[in-house]
């Protein structure tokens, strides 16, 4: 399964270093069973939301694996 984060940053943040640690919100999405579902979720989760994204602001969808798959063997 993959977390997934929506992240509102300060547009004068590079991208590189728009992280949960520097940026001005964090909003946890719903789980998506991969990435690509991740991206479609996070992005539907942020518009359906009251989430408010200010003129001097941008938001980041960050996805992160929350297992590790089962034993080989």
């Amino acid at each position: 399964m993959v977390k997934v984060l929506i992240l509102v940053c300060a547009l004068s943040l590079p991208r590189a270093e728009c992280k949960p640690e520097t940026a001005r919100a964090v909003v946890q999405g719903p789980e998506a069973a991969n990435a690509t579902t991740c991206m479609f979720r996070g992005q539907a989760y942020l518009a359906g939301s009251a989430i408010r994204v200010g003129r001097n602001e941008w938001v980041k969808v960050l996805c992160q694996r929350t297992e590790i798959g089962g034993n080989v063997g």
